[in-house]
C-alpha cells in the first residue's frame, strides 16, 4: 500500500477484497489492516486508503481503476462474512469510512458518471440504506434520521425510559456540559467519548473486529494523537495550498501544450485526407478501368449475339427488317445451336440496325446491368479447440466486409498461435475458479477441491452476488414474482431498478448455453444469470414489472405541475387585488415618467421587479416598493393580502416546459412499450402455469392508459390556459412557466420583505419615541 506505483495498489486492493470473502478472510484482512496501521503511523486504519482515494481526483493516468479497486474493496469489507452477519459490524465499518470523509468523495464519483463506478456506489448507498432502515425497525423508532442530532438524542432517550439506565445517560450528558468550551481539547474530548462507545458496542458484538483492547487506551496518549491530527490537517492544508499554485503552473502549461497539440492534429489530419484522397482516387481508378472493360466485352457479346440471330433468321428465310421491334428470339431449326439464354436482370438483345421503333441501347450497359456490390467470403480460420472451457473476451466482432483494405487483412493471428504456450494460456484463463491450496486462509476450500464454473466478468459477476446477497431471495422465488408480475408485492421498486442492471446479455447468454450441461458447477451469479435467461422476454418483463411500480409515483411528480401551471394562469388572471396592484404601480410610473417613457398604457411585468432599484431621495433606505406598500395599507388595504389569490403562482414558478415535455414523453414511450409487450403475450403465450402476466398487466395497461389521457386533456388545458395568460399581459408568447410566474414569485418575496422592513421600522419609531418620552419626564 506504501507505494507510488498505482497497478501495485490496485492489485493489492483487489487480492485484500477476495480474501475477506473466504473463510476466516474478514478477519484476517482486519487484522492485516491494524498492522499496517501502526507499520505506516496511521491515525487510523484505512487512512491510506482514503488518502488514495482523495488524491484520484488530482490526475493521473487513468484514476477511474484504482477507484474502482477501493470502492470494491471497501463493499467487500462492509458486506460480507463478518459485514454479512451482523448489521453493528456492517455500520461500525461503513461508519470508519464516513468519519473519514468518504461521503465527499461519493460526490465527487457520482459527477464522474463513470458506469463501473456507478454501480458500486448504487450498492454501497443501497445496502447503507436498508441498513439504516434496519437499526432504526430494530430500535422501535422508523423516523429515526441518523445524520440529525436531535433524532438520534430523541432515540437514546426514548430507549433508555422507566430503565435504570437513564440515569448513567442523563449523568454522561450532564457531564459532557461541564466540560470547558474553552478548552482547546473540548472537540477532542467527545472524540474520544465517540471512540469508546464504538469499542463497547463493538466488544458486545460476538468481537469480529480485532481492534479491540478498550482497557488498555491511554487516554493522554489518545488526545495528544488528535493534537498531532490538527497540525496533520493544517501540513494538508499547506500541501493543498502548495499543489494549487502547482496546478496553476501545469495549466498555463496545458495550455501551452494543447495549442502545440492542435496544430500537430491539423497536420495530421491534413495528411490523413490527402492519404484517403489517394486511395479513393485509385480506387476510382480501378473502377473505371473495370468499367471500360466490361463495356468492350458487353459489344463483343452483343456482336456475336447478332451475328448468331442473323444465321437463325437466315435458316428460317425471314429477313430482318421484318422482325418486330421486340420480338421474342425464335426457337432454333433441329440441329442448329441455341441461342444463349438471356441474363437475368439484364436487358434484352438489342435490334439489329434499321428495325424501325428500336432504340438504341443504353450507353455502357453491361450484360449483367450495374456490377453488384463487392462480396468478400473469408474462409474459416484454423482455430486449434481448447481441452477445457475458456473465460470469454468482451470484444465487438467486425464483419467479413468491413476488413477490406483494412489492418486486419495483413494480419496472421494463425502465426501469433504457433507461437503461443496455449497449455500456459488455458491454465491462466480456465472458465473454471481454481482455488490455492498454498494460501493458509483457502486450506479448507482446497481440502473440499471446491470448483466453479465463471463465464462472466469479474467485476460484473461480484456485483451482482452483493446484489443477490440483499435480494435474500432464490432464483426459484424471484422466477415467481417476475412471472406473476409481483402481484403480493413483494420486491422494493430500488430492487427492481437494481436487477435491470444485470439483466444477461447476448454474449452472456451464448456462453452460459454453451456450458448449461455444467449448471451444477456455475458461480452465484453465473446460475442466476442462466436461469433468468430461461425466461421468456425477461427484460421486457422486468421493465413492465419497474413501470409499474413507479407508475403512480411518476404521475404524482408530473400532475401537482400541472394543476400548478393551469391553477396559477387562472388566478393571475382573476385576481382583483393583484389588478389594483398593477393600476396603482402604473398610476406610479406614468407621475414620475416624462417624455416618450411617461403616458403609458401598461408596462412590461418583469418591471415590477425594478421597482427595489429606484431609492428615495428622503431616505436611501426606503425604496419605490416600500412607498408601494405603505401606500397600498393606507388607500387599499385588502391589496396588501393579494398573495392569498395567488397561492400556486410560486409552484408554477418551478415549473418548466422543456423538464414537463421530457417526464410526458418518457411516459408516452414506457407505456407504448408496455402495451407492446401485453400484446406480444398475447399472440405468444408462454404456456406455463405460474404466467401472471397478462392476468396483472391488461387490467394495469388499461387503467394507466385511461389516467394519461385524463393528463394529456389537462396538459392540453393547461397550454391553452397558459397562452391565455400571456395574452391578456401582452407578454412574449415564448415565455416559459419558469420564467412568466417567476416574474410574480419574485416580486411577492420582495412585497413581503418590503412589508416586514416597513413594520421594523414603525416598531422602531415607537420604541425611539417612548424612550423620549420618558426622558422629558
Amino acid at each position: 500500500m506504501k507505494t507510488g506505483n498505482e497497478k501495485v495498489k490496485i492489485q493489492v486492493l483487489e487480492i485484500l477484497g477476495a480474501v475477506s470473502l473466504v473463510p476466516g478472510g474478514h478477519n484476517k484482512v482486519l487484522e492485516a489492516m491494524d498492522e499496517y496501521k501502526d507499520f505506516a503511523g496511521e491515525r487510523t486504519r484505512f487512512q491510506t486508503i482514503m488518502m488514495d482515494l482523495y488524491l484520484s481526483f488530482e490526475g493521473g493516468q487513468d484514476p477511474s481503476a484504482l477507484q474502482i479497486a477501493i470502492m470494491s474493496f471497501i463493499n467487500a469489507l462492509i458486506n460480507f462474512k463478518a459485514g454479512e452477519e451482523s448489521l453493528e459490524m456492517r455500520l461500525h465499518l461503513r461508519y470508519e469510512f464516513l468519519m473519514l470523509g468518504i461521503e465527499p468523495c461519493i460526490y465527487k464519483l457520482r459527477a464522474l458518471n463513470l458506469r463501473d463506478i456507478n454501480n458500486h456506489l448504487d450498492i454501497f448507498d443501497l445496502v447503507r440504506g436498508d441498513d439504516e432502515r434496519d437499526i432504526a425497525t430494530r430500535l422501535g423508532i422508523p423516523d429515526l434520521v441518523p445524520g440529525s442530532t436531535n433524532s438520534v438524542v430523541g432515540a437514546i432517550v426514548e430507549r433508555t425510559k422507566f430503565s435504570p439506565a437513564q440515569d448513567h445517560l442523563r449523568s454522561a450528558l450532564y457531564h459532557l456540559c461541564l466540560l470547558p468550551i474553552d478548552d482547546i481539547y473540548f472537540s477532542k474530548y467527545f472524540l474520544l467519548v465517540d471512540r469508546l462507545v464504538q469499542q463497547v458496542v463493538l466488544q458486545q458484538d460476538k468481537g469480529y473486529d480485532p481492534d479491540t483492547a478498550l482497557l488498555k487506551m491511554n487516554v493522554e496518549k489518545l488526545v495528544f494523537e488528535l493534537v498531532q491530527e490538527e497540525k496533520l490537517l493544517a501540513m494538508k492544508n499547506e500541501i493543498a495550498e502548495l499543489k494549487e499554485a502547482r496546478e496553476d503552473l501545469r495549466v498555463k502549461l496545458g495550455a501551452r501544450d494543447r495549442e502545440l497539440e492542435t496544430v500537430r492534429k491539423e497536420n495530421d489530419n491534413t495528411r490523413v485526407e490527402l492519404e484517403t484522397l489517394k486511395v479513393k482516387a485509385d480506387r476510382l481508378t480501378a473502377e473505371l478501368t473495370e468499367s471500360q472493360s466490361r463495356e468492350r466485352e458487353f459489344s463483343v457479346q452483343n456482336n456475336d449475339l447478332r451475328f448468331k440471330l442473323e444465321e437463325i433468321l437466315k435458316g428460317k428465310d425471314i429477313k430482318m427488317e421484318d422482325l418486330p421491334a421486340a420480338p421474342a428470339p425464335p426457337p432454333p431449326p433441329m440441329g442448329a445451336p441455341p441461342p444463349p439464354p438471356p441474363v437475368p436482370g439484364g436487358p434484352p438483345p438489342p435490334p439489329p440496325p434499321g428495325v424501325p421503333g428500336a432504340p438504341p441501347p443504353p450507353p455502357g450497359a453491361g450484360l449483367g446491368g450495374p456490377p453488384p456490390p463487392p462480396m468478400i467470403n473469408l474462409p474459416p480460420k484454423n482455430i486449434p479447440k481448447p481441452s477445457a472451457p475458456l473465460k470469454s473476451l468482451n470484444w465487438t466482432k467486425l464483419a467479413d466486409i468491413q476488413v477490406k483494405d483494412t489492418v486486419w487483412l495483413e494480419v496472421d493471428d494463425a502465426n501469433a498461435i504457433r507461437n503461443l504456450d496455449l497449455s500456459n494460456f488455458e491454465n491462466m484463463f480456465s472458465a473454471y475458479q481454481k482455488p490455492n491450496a498454498e494460501e493458509d486462509m483457502t486450506a479448507t476450500l482446497s481440502k473440499k477441491e471446491v470448483k466453479e464454473l465463471s463465464l462472466i466478468d469479474g467485476k460484473r459477476s461480484q456485483n451482482c452476488t452483493i446484489l443477490l446477497s440483499r435480494l435474500k431471495l432464490t432464483n426459484y422465488e424471484l422466477r415467481k414474482i417476475i412471472m406473476s408480475v409481483d402481484k403480493d408485492d413483494l420486491l422494493p421498486k430500488d430492487m427492481v431498478e437494481q436487477l435491470l442492471k444485470y439483466v444477461p446479455t447476448p454474449e452472456e447468454v451464448e456462453a452460459l448455453d454453451a456450458h448449461k450441461m455444467e449448471l451444477g458447477k456455475f458461480a452465484v451469479s453465473d446460475r442466476f444469470l442462466f436461469e433468468m435467461s430461461q425466461i421468456p422476454h425477461y427484460n421486457q418483463r422486468l421493465e413492465c414489472l419497474f413501470f409499474k411500480k413507479t407508475f403512480a409515483d411518476r404521475m404524482n411528480e408530473v400532475r401537482p405541475k400541472v394543476e400548478a401551471v393551469l391553477y396559477a394562469s387562472r388566478e393571475v388572471m382573476i385576481s382583483r387585488k393583484l389588478r389594483k396592484m398593477l393600476e396603482v404601480v402604473l398610476a406610479f410610473g406614468n407621475y414620475m415618467n416624462k417624455g416618450k417613457r411617461g403616458n403609458a398604457y401598461g408596462f412590461k411585468l418583469s418591471s415590477l421587479n425594478n421597482m427595489i432599484d429606484t431609492k428615495s431621495s428622503a431616505d436611501r433606505n426606503v425604496t419605490l416598493l416600500h412607498y408601494l406598500v405603505e401606500t397600498l395599507e393606507k388607500k387599499f388595504p385588502d391589496v396588501v393580502t393579494m398573495e392569498t389569490e395567488l397561492s400556486n403562482v410560486r409552484e408554477a414558478a418551478r415549473v418548466s416546459f422543456g423538464d414537463l415535455e421530457k417526464d410526458l414523453k418518457d411516459l408516452r414511450v414506457s407505456i407504448k412499450n408496455a402495451q407492446k409487450e401485453v400484446d406480444y403475450q398475447k399472440a405468444n403465450p408462454s404456456g406455463e402455469i405460474d404466467d401472471g402476466f397478462l392476468v396483472i398487466m391488461v387490467d394495469f395497461t388499461a387503467s394507466m392508459s385511461d389516467s394519461f389521457t385524463q393528463l394529456e386533456g389537462m396538459v392540453a388545458e393547461m397550454k391553452e390556459r397558459y397562452e391565455r395568460a400571456l395574452k391578456f399581459f401582452s407578454e412574449d408568447s415564448k415565455l416559459q412557466p419558469d420564467e412568466f410566474f417567476g416574474i410574480f414569485s419574485l416580486f411577492l418575496q420582495s412585497f413581503t420583505d418590503a412589508k416586514t422592513e416597513n413594520e421594523l421600522v414603525r416598531k422602531k419609531k415607537v420604541e425611539e419615541e417612548k424612550r423620549r418620552k420618558m426622558m422629558e419626564e
